[in-house]
């Protein structure tokens, strides 16, 4: 099973965005709905940042509880690289728990 992935912004549904969709923004926003069992789950962006921006701690992610098992389920950034962020949770919701809006620092040279 796996924690299901609905995004709101700047695509809707289980698809991420592709790179020239994600580009102009600088927010990623998707739902994320526990099965109860799955610990993990990968966020797609695809803004492409580098190494050193990610060192910096691009891109910012931030948690809003939809439900009260959004306390339970603990979740946690993992991993992040060039396309992706990972969010690590308990795995004992089965519901939709969390807004998960991933952000960049603003740039024209997008």
């Amino acid at each position: 099973m796996a924690i299901g992935k609905n995004y709101i912004f700047p695509v809707t549904g289980a698809t991420a965005p592709v790179a020239a969709e994600a580009r102009p923004h600088q927010q990623v926003e998707v739902e994320i709905t526990g099965d109860g069992a799955a610990t993990s789950v990968v966020l797609t962006h695809n803004w492409g940042l580098s190494a050193a921006e990610n060192a910096n701690g691009w891109p910012e992610v931030s948690f809003e509880p939809l439900l009260p098992s959004f306390y339970t389920e603990k979740p946690q950034v993992t991993t992040k690289d060039a396309n992706t962020v990972t969010v690590t949770v308990v795995g004992a919701a089965a519901d939709e728990f969390a807004l998960v809006r991933m952000k960049r620092p603003h740039s024209g040279q997008r």
